[in-house]
């Protein structure tokens, strides 16, 4: 209901994700995080996160039998947060379960909305690891 949540509050809701995913997958899907703590205390948009994690299941562990870890990194920079999630990518298997992109357009228009920019969503796909870089301006 609230457009922006603590960040502290959105890692509440992105945990119980993950622990349901690792419920699912088991002990192949393993979740990293290095969250600088002074960026727990800023505003950020409501299910900003869950998308970009849930793209990192999908095309780590979706057609992989292999062991998946997903790092998630979060940095407070004054007046934005930068959030970078990396996670194994096979090229072979995410043209197999190629999806719609609606989760990455759906945070790049309420970044748009919410902030008027645009370019605060970007994607790597480098040597077998997929990255996902979105900053967040602090209002």
């Amino acid at each position: 209901d609230q457009e922006l949540i603590l960040l502290r509050d959105e890692m509440d809701h992105l945990n119980r994700y993950v622990a349901i995913e690792q419920i699912r997958f088991g002990d192949r899907l393993k979740v990293t995080l290095d969250i600088q703590e002074s960026a727990l205390e800023k505003k950020v948009p409501s299910l900003i996160l869950q998308p970009i994690i849930e793209n990192a299941i999908k095309y780590g562990l979706y057609g992989s039998l292999d062991d998946v870890e997903i790092s998630i990194l979060i940095k407070d920079l004054d007046n934005k947060i930068e959030v970078v999630v990396k996670n194994p990518f096979d090229q072979d298997a995410q043209r197999a379960s190629a999806g719609t992109g609606y989760g990455l357009t759906s945070i790049r228009k309420k970044i748009y909305l919410i902030y008027g920019q645009q370019q605060q969503l970007k994607t790597t796909s480098e040597d077998g690891l997929f990255t996902t870089h979105l900053t967040i301006p602090i209002l």
